[in-house]
Formats: structure tokens, sequence, C-alpha cells
């Protein structure tokens, strides 16, 4: 028996299974560039939490600026006393000017 061509059908060749075909491919590049784009996104938001977390801690507050000038001898006792005393206040006022 001799075997019949099956004229008009080209199993799924074809402008159809062409689109079908570099379906999938395309779907995976998406998907890879949406993991990739999640990624660089949730590092970017963690570097900008902490960037200004370890910029607070790299930068020294006035009171251990004050202890550091006093362990140092920059200034003497009733100075490093008197300044402690102005950022212990609750309402800090300019060093020389008086409260009101």
């Amino acid at each position: 028996m001799p075997i019949m061509p099956m004229w008009g059908y080209s199993n799924g060749a074809g402008f159809g299974g062409m689109f079908w075909g570099w379906l999938p491919l395309l779907l995976c590049l998406l998907g890879f560039g949406l993991l990739i784009w999640a990624l660089l996104s949730m590092a970017e938001r963690y570097n900008r939490r902490y960037e200004r977390s370890f910029a607070e801690l790299a930068e020294p507050g006035a009171l251990e600026t004050l202890q550091r000038r006093y362990a140092r001898g920059e200034i003497d006792e009733p100075t490093y006393l008197r300044m402690r005393q102005q950022l212990d206040a609750p309402e800090l006022t300019a060093p020389g000017s008086a409260a009101r």
C-alpha cells in the first residue's frame, strides 16, 4: 500500500507554526528579564536602606566628639563639663548665647 502525501498540511510549519514555535522562547526570555529586574530592584532597595545606617555609624555624634576632644587633651575639664551640660540640656542653645 503506497503512502499518500497529505497535501495542504505542513506539520506545524508556516506562519502559525513559526509563531507557536517562538512563543516558549519569548516567554522564557521575558521571565528571565523579570527575574533579573526584580533582583536588581531588591538590591537597590537594600543598598539605599543600609547606606543611611552605615553613614550614621561612620559619623560620630556631638557627645562622642566632645569626649574624644577631652581624651586627646584639646579641652580642659571645666570646658568639657560646661559643653556636656549644654549637650544634655533639653533645649540646645548656641555656645556663648544666653538662654532667655
